[in-house]
């Protein structure tokens, strides 16, 4: 948007650009993990979350998440651009048998698995 003020005779412009909103995370990933004992808490690997340019909407289903090494949590929060993210979950009480975890961030959603011996 450009606007003109003329001040006396002299015309004085104001330019701005609005920021685009953008809450959706650049592609991330966890590993899933295999061989993992019976009935026990399993965490994912750290991730940073990164390409976003406002706080985003996260939430989790069939586990846990925390955001920069803070306390485990349940509840729909919001994340931040450099924020870490992790997720666990308990793994099967039976063997071969494989737990997911998901948690969305915006309109992405990523999964991480687990499966007992």
């Amino acid at each position: 948007v450009t606007t003109t003020v003329t001040l006396g005779t002299r015309p004085l412009t104001f330019k701005s650009t609005t920021l685009v909103v953008d809450t959706v995370p650049d592609a991330f990933s966890f590993a899933s993990r295999s061989g993992v004992a019976l009935n026990t808490v399993i965490e994912s690997a750290i991730v940073t979350i990164k390409g976003i340019n406002m706080p985003a909407t996260i939430s989790i289903a069939g586990g846990e998440y925390r955001l920069n090494g803070g306390a485990y949590t349940k509840a729909t929060g919001t994340i931040k651009n450099g924020d870490s993210l992790q997720v666990r979950h308990t793994s099967a009480t039976t063997g071969k048998k494989t737990i997911t975890t998901s948690v969305s961030v915006d309109k992405t959603t990523v999964t991480f698995a687990s499966t007992t011996l």
